[in-house]
C-alpha cells in the first residue's frame, strides 16, 4: 500500500476526502494533510490529521511517503494549484490520478497522471485530460475534447465535442462551451456563461454569449 500526503486543506480536499472514502479498491493510503496555514495544524478531515507544513515532506518521505494529492482547488486563479503540483514533483513524490467511482470515462479516453476526476463527471470518447486536472462534480466533457494542464472545470460544466482548453484556465460553475471551440491558456470563464466563440490567452469573458471584459495580467 503506497502512502500518500495531501497538498493544501480548504474546501476542496472535503471533496477528495469523501471521493478517496468511496473508491473500495486502492493502492494507496492518505497519511496526513500538509498547508503552510499553521492555523490549520491539528486539525482533520474526516480522519486525516493535518500535520504542518510542507518543510515536513522530507522527514515523511523518509517515513515511506512515496505519493501525493494536490489539496487546492483554485477557483479563478489556478496558479496556486500547479504551484503545489511543481513543489510535489520537485520534493521526489509521484502524483495520484483520483477518480470518484460515480464518474463515467470512456475507455477511450485519456486521463493523465495528477487529474481529480470528481463525482457524477462525464468524460467522453478521445477526451484527453492534462496533468494536475480538476473535472469536478457532474461536469461533461464531451468527445475529442483536450484540457490542458492544471485546468479547473468547476461543476455542472458542459463542454461540447472538439473543444480545446489551455493551460491554468477555469471555467466557471454551470458554463457552456459549444462544439469546436479554442480556449487560450490562463482564462477565466465565468459561471453560467456561453462560450461560442474562441477565446485568446489571459482573457476573462462573461455572459451569454460569453464577451471579454477584461484581460488578466
Amino acid at each position: 500500500m503506497n502512502k500518500a500526503l495531501i497538498l493544501g486543506c480548504g474546501g476542496h480536499s472535503k471533496v477528495l476526502v469523501d471521493t478517496i472514502d468511496r473508491i473500495k479498491e486502492k493502492d494507496f493510503e492518505v497519511v496526513a494533510f500538509l498547508d503552510n496555514d499553521r492555523n490549520k495544524c491539528g486539525k482533520s478531515f474526516g480522519s486525516i490529521p493535518v500535520m504542518g507544513g510542507d518543510d515536513l515532506i522530507s522527514g515523511m518521505i523518509l517515513d515511506g511517503v512515496t505519493h501525493f494529492i494536490v489539496g487546492v482547488g483554485g477557483i479563478g486563479d489556478c496558479s496556486l494549484r500547479a504551484k503545489v503540483f511543481e513543489k510535489g514533483l520537485s520534493s521526489g513524490l509521484k502524483p495520484l490520478t483520483v477518480i470518484d467511482p460515480s464518474a463515467t470515462i470512456s475507455k477511450s479516453a485519456r486521463i493523465e497522471e495528477g487529474a481529480q476526476i470528481l463525482v457524477g463527471a462525464i468524460i467522453n470518447a478521445n477526451a484527453q485530460i492534462g496533468r494536475n486536472t480538476i473535472i469536478n462534480s457532474g461536469a461533461i466533457v464531451e468527445h475529442d475534447c483536450i484540457i490542458g494542464e492544471s485546468v479547473h472545470i468547476a461543476p455542472g460544466v458542459t463542454i461540447s465535442g472538439n473543444v480545446k482548453i489551455g493551460d491554468l484556465s477555469h471555467i466557471g460553475t454551470g458554463a457552456s462551451i459549444i462544439q469546436g471551440v479554442e480556449i487560450g491558456m490562463m482564462v477565466i470563464v465565468g459561471s453560467g456563461s456561453v462560450v461560442i466563440r474562441d477565446i485568446s490567452d489571459k482573457s476573462v469573458v462573461v455572459g451569454n454569449p460569453a464577451k471579454e471584459i477584461r484581460k488578466r495580467n
